[in-house]
């Protein structure tokens, strides 16, 4: 995954790009590599010794993605909170900034259920992103209170979230393509309309097994299992496909799930 004798002749600005590329790169493709933790020891270990506030932060929001993976929710308050103290440094710059705001309205929804912060801060990175003009996440930040919303039942809320993602599909990335779907999903299953909750979810297996997104992959198919009557025979192999998956990239959040 990364050369050592190469990497001890980068720069030490290089050397942190490289370490952290490449634990967010094998988090999403391949999260069962077996240098996966090795990687995440070096990021914190060239925490240690980097000034730079963007570098810094970067670290901080792919260690946390990390922890939420691993269901090592300790560590991700832990992250949470280096991210905080970053966003209040003025040398931040706006897309880092947004970064890092994406990052703790993930943490708030996922690990500390508080849905309501979530929603707010989502805001407030796209506003973030306004004012720096980087537009490239705000589908997956819209994605992110539409699943807040949906956390906490308010379904109106994660309709409006919805329809502003399906706006900006023409223009979208794969991975914004799959998570509307997958929120779509369940936005149609909470409302009792299965056919169309199934078709979502298919659309997202489909999505995600085209990017080759591992975690993504394993969610989907729960999403399909979840769509479908239980004496379905492809309720249960989607389920258990879910469950190797999980299993297979050793996520503990998603075996959970």
């Amino acid at each position: 995954v990364v050369n050592d004798e190469m990497l001890a002749r980068l720069p030490d600005r290089l050397r942190i790009e490289v370490v952290q590329n490449a634990l967010v790169s094998l988090l999403w493709c391949k999260p069962e590599h077996p240098r996966l933790p090795e990687l995440e020891a070096r990021t914190r270990a060239l925490l240690q010794t980097c000034a730079d506030v963007d570098q810094r932060t970067t670290c901080h929001v792919y260690l946390c993605l990390y922890y939420c993976w691993c269901g090592m929710y300790p560590k991700v308050r832990a992250s949470l909170e280096a991210l905080r103290s970053a966003l209040r440094d003025s040398r931040l710059e706006l897309p880092m900034m947004a970064a890092a705001k994406a990052m703790e309205c993930l943490a708030l929804w996922r690990v500390e259920a508080d849905f309501d912060r979530s929603l707010l801060e989502a805001e407030r990175a796209l506003e973030l992103c306004t004012e720096s003009g980087v537009h490239l996440w705000d589908t997956n930040f819209i994605g992110q209170a539409a699943g807040a919303a949906l956390s906490k039942g308010d379904l109106e809320t994660a309709g409006v979230m919805l329809e502003r993602m399906r706006e900006r599909l023409p223009q979208s990335r794969w991975l914004d393509v799959a998570q509307y779907r997958t929120f779509a999903s369940w936005h149609a299953r909470a409302r009792g309309e299965m056919p169309l909750a199934h078709e979502h979810a298919k659309g997202a297996l489909e999505t995600f097994t085209a990017m080759g997104m591992a975690w993504g992959i394993a969610l989907a198919h729960a999403g399909c299992a979840l769509t479908l009557d239980r004496d379905d025979p492809e309720a249960e192999r989607h389920a258990v496909l879910a469950l190797q998956e999980a299993r297979r990239q050793q996520s503990a959040e998603n075996e959970f799930v």
